[in-house]
């Protein structure tokens, strides 16, 4: 079992790896801290991500979390635990069943997602006002374009290969991010 170690001035302390006991608390912690998904390593030119909605209707289901950044791309991530079987087959329809929701809204329904959640000066916030930001959302729900992120505490094989066949195999990119617990 992993372990971290914590220091502090003179003080240390071992921290064990523990298993989440929710997807609520993964959740939790990608929306209070956006920087736990290491975009900048893994996709080139990659701006921080604002958090804009948990729990974002998208037909039947809901995104558990959207995040937005400084050039107006959606991020979707859409978290699930390894003991829960809709990660493995179910997640990745689910993601992409969100995907076409999204490439069917309008600038004005990101806009009023992110008002209900509490970003209502959302140009402010993201650091791009103006009608360029606008304008950037726009065409990328007009092109569909937007992340797509599997967050997963533990990663499963099965999932990881449908994952890596998607993305050899098709025009949009799914990530996954394993999350651990200390």
């Amino acid at each position: 079992m992993a372990k971290i170690l914590l220091i502090e001035g003179e003080n240390s302390k071992v921290t064990d790896k523990t298993k989440f006991t929710e997807e609520g608390k993964l959740q939790d912690y990608l929306e209070k801290y956006p920087s736990l998904i290491p975009l900048a390593e893994i996709v080139e030119g990659a701006s921080d991500l604002l958090c804009i909605g948990r729990e974002v209707g998208a037909g039947p289901g809901a995104i558990d979390l959207l995040f937005i950044d400084k050039d107006g791309l959606l991020t979707v991530v859409e978290t699930k635990l390894a003991k829960n079987p809709e990660a493995r087959r179910t997640v990745i329809g689910q993601i992409i069943e969100y995907a076409s929701y999204i490439s069917q809204w309008t600038v004005d329904d990101v806009y009023r997602i992110a008002a209900e959640y509490g970003k209502s000066n959302l140009d402010e916030v993201v650091g791009n006002i103006g009608e360029e930001f606008r304008s950037n959302i726009e065409r990328n729900l007009r092109n569909g374009k937007m992340r797509l992120i599997i967050a997963v505490d533990e990663l499963i094989e099965p999932l990881r290969a449908t994952v890596t066949f998607l993305n050899s195999y098709s025009n949009f990119d799914i990530l996954l991010l394993q999350v651990s617990n200390f």
